[in-house]
């Protein structure tokens, strides 16, 4: 991606690419800005640049902003004169970009030291992998640690979990500018949440992914979060995203949207009130594991991890009348053929487990 109209004038006179970019949009993000850059400009691998673009902030940030940029040279804000939105604010900070590799991180986020260092030296020892991200903690609004995430660490995990939900936190991915560069849209501005998972699925179609297994980024969960702002809206959009990667992955399934939004929604687990009648779609999580081990270099054996996640989330808490479901629709049996012992355990203990809570009195048999 290139913009040079969006290249600020004192970056002529600076001769020296970076290897990174880093990159960050901020609308009135006065509360978090300054430790959110902090932690970039902490870093201990120090060539890089970071690209700030104010999203036409009404609140302190543009001092924030300026203030950082003065102390130190490596930092670059673009201002966008009105509010444009996350999307194009994004594609304007990629497009200023001069490293090769591009690094993302949101103004209200942190990223531990070695972030950077770390994901370069995988880059540098992984050359056909194009998208690297790392799991992360949640943090909250003072700093407290709320949770640890770990998404998949292999290609072909992320392949999988990417149908269904993203892959790859957004606030820690590396992006080679080579790969970026074959999807020359960037992130789609039709879209105004879930771009990134959108851009990282079209990515995928020409280079492979990765997930450091250290934690190295911290995700801020508080009420402003867009995820909280707008919850519905952006799974919405998620759903249709992940309809699109159904599609291109196996068109003859036809799923419409709200077939693969129920998929989503028994992604981790099928919930007690999930009517029975739907669950013969629980058929196409293995139908598209099948689909995914028919593509190049599809690793078995994170294929049958995949699986046996699905056998577990299926089976882990299902009612009587559901487990009835999913045998008389003959789900179980294939989770048999997938998997019989996994599919035994996993089943046999969730009926012993029912069966002796109904014999209690406990709790009535659904």
């Amino acid at each position: 991606m290139t913009c040079p109209n969006d290249m600020p004038n004192d970056m002529v006179d600076r001769p020296h690419h970076p290897l990174v970019s880093v990159v960050m949009s901020v609308f009135d993000g006065e509360a978090y800005l300054q430790v959110a850059i902090d932690s970039v400009v902490q870093q201990t691998f120090s060539d890089f640049e970071l690209i700030i673009v104010d999203d036409g902030s009404e609140d302190h940030s543009a001092p924030i902003l300026a203030a950082a940029a003065a102390r130190d040279p490596r930092i670059v804000v673009l201002t966008n004169p009105t509010n444009r939105g996350l999307t194009p604010s994004l594609n304007r900070g990629f497009g200023a970009a001069r490293g090769s590799l591009i690094a993302r991180q949101d103004a209200d986020d942190l990223s531990a030291p070695e972030r950077l260092s770390r994901q370069v030296a995988f880059l540098d020892t992984h050359p056909g992998v194009g998208l690297i991200g790392t799991a992360y903690h949640e943090i909250d609004a003072k700093d407290r640690r709320i949770a640890t995430r770990y998404p998949p660490a292999t290609d072909t995990g992320i392949r999988a979990q990417m149908l269904f939900h993203n892959g790859l936190c957004h606030t820690s991915v590396m992006v080679r500018r080579a790969a970026m560069d074959r999807e020359p849209q960037g992130y789609d501005e039709s879209l105004s949440y879930s771009q990134d998972v959108d851009l990282w699925a079209r990515m995928l179609r020409h280079t492979k992914s990765a997930n450091l297994q250290t934690p190295l980024v911290s995700l801020r969960k508080h009420p402003q979060n867009i995820s909280a702002r707008h919850a519905q809206q952006q799974q919405r959009i998620a759903t249709g995203v992940a309809a699109r990667q159904i599609r291109n992955l196996a068109p003859e399934l036809a799923l419409s949207e709200p077939e693969v939004q129920a998929l989503r929604d028994w992604y981790g687990g099928i919930s007690p009130q999930t009517p029975a009648s739907q669950l013969h779609l629980c058929h196409h999580y293995f139908d598209l594991l099948d689909a995914l081990a028919r593509q190049p270099d599809a690793d078995a054996e994170v294929l049958a991890h995949c699986r046996r996640f699905h056998i577990q989330a299926l089976l882990g808490r299902v009612t009587v009348k559901q487990l009835a479901e999913l045998i008389t629709s003959h789900v179980v049996w294939r989770m048999f053929y997938t998997d019989p012992l996994a599919t035994f355990q996993i089943g046999g203990a969730r009926l012993i487990r029912r069966a002796r809570t109904a014999l209690s009195g406990r709790e009535s048999v659904r």
